[in-house]
């Protein structure tokens, strides 16, 4: 049986999406000060004045690839 047919059938997710739902989640618990990381290590608070939400995120400037894309990853180093 393969990978993805048995994901299907135990209704589970891959681990590409689990690892988006973990960093959606550690993203949510920052922004609400629910964890003991400092928000504004990360992001910062986006002054668009457009339509939407007052949540818009923007990432600081990274010149290391790895800080860029991985926020999990950035948590415990």
């Amino acid at each position: 049986m393969t990978h993805a047919k048995r994901l299907n059938i135990l209704n589970a997710d891959s681990l590409e999406v689990r690892r988006l739902k973990f960093d959606l989640v550690m993203i949510y618990r920052s922004v609400h000060g629910l964890n003991a990381l400092d928000f504004s290590d990360f992001f910062n608070m986006s002054n668009s004045s457009t339509h939407g939400h007052v949540f818009k995120l923007s990432k600081h400037f990274s010149r290391v690839n790895c800080r860029a894309v991985l926020f999990c990853k950035s948590l415990f180093y």
